[in-house]
């Protein structure tokens, strides 16, 4: 298990060639990466606090702008919400690392060391300080001693108080004594990383077989419906109607599973990892496919994958994804596959349907006394009437969340398909 101090996780660019063979290591199911909770909820925390005094900056300046606007003022930024922002560092982090609990005795004894100024605790002026520091450590500490079977690299540049390795202040010693050769501390995550990743030259025809391979096309379909899933309303697409194209946001994805067409590969890396050769590669792919009533949903999205040519049957792993933007250019649209024809709706069978209503016990007092003969009927009549015009169209039901007015698809623009 490689374990992760909280100074590490902040100085690894989750976009950057550290992260992917922390990726890639999970991947090949080598050695599990983690990091204990209060390691990761550290850094979340800082990344909120710096979220929210750049919010209250753009604030600020939005409102000094709206002042000197003699027009319509400009809009302030969204609502500053720290939950969300913690939690969305928090899912990032997870890509790297997963969490390690850190038990309510070791919890205890952190405290006990911060009392006491027992390493890696230390005085700071008329503090005490090192708490969460000792927190983190013996959370890798107890990882080793429950699982006798496995050696633990602990990461950490902050070798002020754990040192750099070969030896320990006391009694972080004591700590270790009957671990033996199976808790090594590493000072740097450069440093691991050469342990278990040797870089070698990549076989970029093998490559590019994986890649054009109908079963990578069918994770990354996959893989593009949940990263739409998770953004929605935030991400622009080309959207069709017949001859008709335009760029609008997404509030749902694609249904079925979309296709996927190849577009371009780059930055193609090898590493020999545990006997095998692990490659990522920048992809760029066109994800096409219908949208739940016939439209058409085109995106280009920029990822990061690994393919292993010596253990192909491992298949493809999205390691990361930016952000998705339509199909504009004429080359892409040109290499967009034919779809099948969207499937039609056979005709449907309205026996049985019932309306029904349900009041909040409040306002039954104040309904009482209202006349509702032959408000359901009239009601019932009117929805089956406007369902059964919609369905027979071939649709599924009206979405609230993806309604389209006529007179909105009446303006898509006119082009070419």
């Amino acid at each position: 298990m490689i374990i992760l101090d909280a100074n590490v996780l902040r100085g690894t660019n989750l976009r950057g060639l550290e992260a992917d063979l922390l990726r890639t290591i999970r991947v090949a199911e080598l050695e599990s990466v983690g990091a204990p909770w209060i390691a990761v909820e550290e850094i979340a925390a800082q990344r909120a606090a710096e979220y929210e005094e750049k919010h209250k900056a753009a604030s600020k300046a939005v409102r000094d702008l709206a002042i000197s606007t003699p027009w319509n003022p400009p809009q302030p930024p969204a609502h500053y919400d720290a939950e969300h922002v913690r939690t969305h560092w928090r899912n990032r982090y997870a890509e790297i690392a997963d969490v390690l609990e850190t038990s309510q005795a070791a919890y205890g004894e952190a405290m006990f060391r911060e009392t006491n100024l027992l390493a890696p605790c230390k005085p700071s002026g008329d503090n005490k300080i090192g708490a969460r520091d000792a927190a983190i450590w013996l959370t890798a500490v107890e990882y080793a001693r429950e699982h006798p079977d496995e050696t633990v690299y602990f990461v950490s540049e902050n070798h002020r108080d754990f040192g750099k390795g070969d030896s320990f202040k006391p009694p972080m010693d004591q700590d270790l004594a009957d671990l033996g050769e199976r808790f090594v501390l590493y000072t740097s995550l450069n440093d691991v990383l050469k342990k278990f990743a040797t870089p070698v030259d990549a076989p970029e025809d093998k490559v590019r077989e994986l890649l054009a391979a109908s079963s990578a096309h069918t994770t990354v379909g996959e893989e593009a419906v949940k990263y739409v899933q998770d953004r929605l309303g935030l991400i622009k697409a080309t959207v069709s109607s017949g001859t008709r194209r335009r760029t609008r946001p997404l509030n749902r994805a694609w249904r079925p599973t979309p296709t996927v067409t190849l577009a371009s590969v780059s930055e193609i890396t090898a590493h020999e990892i545990h006997d095998h050769q692990w490659c990522t590669a920048v992809v760029r792919w066109l994800v096409h496919g219908y949208l739940m009533g016939g439209r058409v949903m085109s995106c280009s999205w920029n990822t990061r994958v690994v393919v292993s040519p010596t253990a192909p049957e491992k298949g493809l792993t999205v390691l990361a994804g930016w952000a998705m933007e339509p199909v504009t250019a004429e080359e892409d649209l040109a290499k967009l596959p034919e779809l099948p024809p969207y499937p039609a709706r056979g005709p449907r069978d309205w026996k049985g349907i019932r309306t029904s209503f349900t009041l909040p016990p409040e306002a039954a007092a104040s309904l009482a006394a209202i006349d509702f003969s032959g408000f359901e009927e009239t009601l019932h009549t009117l929805l089956l009437k406007v369902w059964r015009e919609h369905l027979d169209a071939g649709a599924e039901l009206p979405d609230l969340t993806d309604t389209v007015d006529a007179e909105e698809e009446s303006n898509l623009d006119e082009e070419p398909t």
